[in-house]
């Protein structure tokens, strides 16, 4: 499966629903003081690209008290985009879950709710030190990218020569 996937859905599922599973007493301890509320599954490629299957992304998209951002424009499909949905099920299933995940999202989230933003078509370059913490990370400086290659299932992610920081 898909290990970041996977580390997301732990880090945002509520700690009273991990403790009936088999974590470690000493990993649901550090959780359940976590302040983490927010997290970001960045992605070199695009959704239709995305490596994970329909179950696992519906295990994460159905955490109770959850706000799911999708960028519009990250949902955009190219014609070799649509040519790799017709040729593959599970792509075609996660690229619905995804599309339905963005168009249900409500505009901002609410107060208490844990956030899962995705990001496609970046890749990280650099960490942006703190200003005010110094020695720690405060954010990502990403390119972005444009998929290039053969047909379907043969795309691949170049960078753009375009950056953006996600603090």
């Amino acid at each position: 499966g898909n290990v970041a996937l996977d580390v997301a859905r732990i880090l945002l599922r509520p700690t009273e629903e991990l403790a009936t599973t088999d974590i470690a007493s000493y990993a649901w301890t550090a959780l359940e003081g976590s302040s983490i509320r927010k997290v970001y599954l960045v992605g070199r490629r695009g959704p239709v690209q995305a490596a994970c299957t329909a179950k696992e992304l519906r295990e994460i998209l159905g955490i109770k008290n959850l706000y799911v951002h999708i960028r519009e424009d990250d949902l955009i499909k190219s014609p070799t985009d649509e040519e790799e949905m017709k040729n593959s099920r599970i792509q075609r299933r996660v690229y619905e879950l995804l599309s339905k995940a963005a168009a249900s999202a409500s505009s901002q989230p609410m107060l208490g709710q844990r956030e899962l933003h995705f990001v496609f078509f970046r890749k990280p370059d650099s960490f942006l030190e703190s200003n005010e913490r110094s020695g720690h990370v405060s954010g990502v400086h990403f390119e972005k990218t444009a998929l290039k290659g053969g047909g379907p299932g043969k795309q691949y992610a170049v960078g753009t020569g375009e950056f953006e920081d996600l603090d």
